[in-house]
């Protein structure tokens, strides 16, 4: 390790480090397996996470194709390392509108077999939240997009709510584009 790296994280600091780790779970009972990493983006004015285990990586700047006769949801095609992937436009998978913006970041997750770039407008960071401390929904969404929802946490004086990524893929208007996709991988 070079003498630069070292100097970042000082023996007192490993030390503290090590000690936060190898304390018990607290009173409340918040077991460490509790806790659920998640990165954290903001659309809009809207806070969104999806599970960090889920993410495969970030794309800061997308390239994206056109998609001719793709519904609302797909605003286009992206190739990552030969990957061909759907950029999808989470706004309208969430019966929002379309996303305006104008240099979106593609989050790209994956889910069994299926793996698409959800495209917003930052990623702010990958942040723990307690299974214990998630709240339910609020109802004011209805029919197919409540579904998309696992539920919230407070965060940081905002509510960050997560998105279910497996009912997110597997969304309605996205059966053509999987079909499309499935035949042209067995062919």
């Amino acid at each position: 390790m070079s003498d630069a790296r070292r100097a970042l994280v000082s023996a007192d600091e490993l030390a503290a480090r090590a000690a936060d780790l190898s304390r018990a779970p607290d009173a409340a009972g918040a077991a460490r397996g509790d806790e659920i990493p998640m990165v954290v983006m903001r659309l809009g004015n809207e806070w969104l996470a999806v599970r960090a285990a889920q993410v495969r990586e970030v794309v800061a700047r997308p390239v994206l194709t056109l998609l001719p006769l793709a519904p609302e949801c797909v605003a286009g095609v992206m190739n990552l390392r030969g990957e061909i992937l759907a950029a999808l436009d989470v706004k309208s998978l969430l019966g929002l509108g379309r996303n305006a913006a104008t240099q979106p970041i593609a989050v790209v997750v994956w889910t069994g077999d299926l793996t698409g770039a959800l495209l917003v407008d930052e990623v702010d960071d990958v942040e723990s939240f307690m299974e214990s401390a998630r709240e339910t929904i609020v109802p004011t969404l209805t029919g197919s997009e409540a579904r998309l929802f696992r539920g919230a946490f407070r965060a940081a004086g905002r509510l960050v709510t997560e998105l279910d990524v497996d009912a997110l893929l597997h969304h309605d208007q996205l059966e053509g584009v999987r079909d499309t996709a499935d035949s042209g991988r067995t062919q």
